[in-house]
């Protein structure tokens, strides 16, 4: 019995491998801690990007004349332009993964018979999270929306 005493003081006493338990214990929560700062500086970077590439597609229509701000052509390069920063699209080089001109909605404020005063622009963007889809998958989800109006100054 007294060996076996002596061997369990002997274990309290002995600190060489408390590295290790602090390693195992550290490690993984700052790990954690690291991919959430991340995933969030992302999603905020998708959420401004969004809302500059809306902002650039209402100013757009914003400076065309009436009969072009209604014309189904003008507001697919204002589509485009929201998501390939450009007025032709060219597939793959999206500015966000995923967006597309589907997710755009363009709304003058009249029905076009006479001239707009503001021009309204509209985005939905579904980020997907790293850490929550690696965690659960299907979840990881998160709805994003920007809204621009702009006045039009036309012709």
């Amino acid at each position: 019995m007294n060996g076996l005493l002596r061997a369990a003081k002997r274990f309290v006493n002995c600190c060489s491998g408390s590295a290790l338990v602090e390693v195992t214990v550290v490690v993984p929560v700052a790990i954690s801690l690291t991919v959430g700062v991340v995933d969030f500086s992302l999603a905020l970077s998708a959420r401004a990007t969004m809302g500059k590439s809306v902002r650039d597609a209402a100013r757009y229509l914003s400076r065309l004349p009436q009969a072009a701000v209604c014309s189904t052509a003008a507001q697919t390069v204002a589509k485009n332009i929201a998501v390939y920063g450009i007025k032709t699209a060219e597939s793959g080089n999206e500015v966000l993964s995923g967006f597309a001109t589907g997710d755009i909605t363009v709304t003058p404020d009249t029905d076009c018979s006479t001239s707009p005063t503001t021009i309204e622009v509209t985005a939905a963007y579904t980020y997907q999270t790293i850490m929550l889809s690696a965690a659960l998958p299907g979840a990881g989800s998160i709805p994003m929306a920007a809204t621009h109006k702009e006045a039009w100054v036309g012709d």
